[in-house]
């Protein structure tokens, strides 16, 4: 079954600061940017601390569950909210997708989204030469394909299986380097 975004999720734009964010570490709210998102998640090391202006930021505080989608540039990946930090905060350049409960698996509307195809799709709905933008109301009407709810919790679960793979893939790349150095360094020294 093919819906449209707006079909199966409230999207919301996300918090837009007045000018420039500059990191207060006595805040109680997170403020997350582009550079702390990528398909694997939110890096949450390194996530600034703002104060904000306005009052009533209820709508605006990240909730498990929700997926951000990067609507500004070239780097249009979509990622699920796990286990926010409270009052934990996007910016206006994300999308904040609100599912209806019932309809599908947050994960795999991130996984279908993060599809290359799907990218492409995305890229064709872009306007604009400097900073490319996903319209709102684009990004609404983007179809998404929608199987039943076991399929979709499958397809979740081999995502994350995929994403843990590349991460100790890259861990034990690393490893192998460290080796590698440390064996070359070990027989240099021998030779002195």
């Amino acid at each position: 079954m093919r819906r449209t975004i707006k079909e199966i999720a409230d999207v919301q734009i996300g918090y837009q600061p007045k000018g420039r964010i500059k990191n207060d570490p006595g805040s109680e709210f997170l403020i997350i940017q582009g550079k702390d998102v990528s398909e694997d998640g939110i890096n949450w090391n390194d996530v600034a601390r703002i104060t904000p202006k306005r009052k009533r930021l209820d709508r605006y505080v990240l909730k498990d569950g929700e997926i951000l989608f990067m609507s500004r540039g070239t780097r249009n990946i979509a990622t699920t909210v796990r286990t926010p930090k409270p009052n934990s905060l996007v910016v206006g350049s994300f999308y904040v997708l609100k599912p209806r409960q019932g309809d599908f698996v947050s994960e795999y509307l991130t996984w279908y989204l993060n599809l290359p195809r799907t990218q492409e799709k995305i890229r064709g709905l872009a306007s604009g030469s400097n900073i490319p933008l996903i319209s709102r109301s684009a990004f609404d009407g983007l179809e998404i394909e929608i199987p039943p709810l076991d399929i979709q919790q499958k397809i979740a679960e081999v995502s994350a299986l995929q994403q843990k793979e590349a991460q100790l893939t890259n861990e034990l790349l690393e490893l192998r380097q460290e080796y590698a150095e440390a064996t070359c360094m070990q027989a240099i020294r021998r030779t002195r």
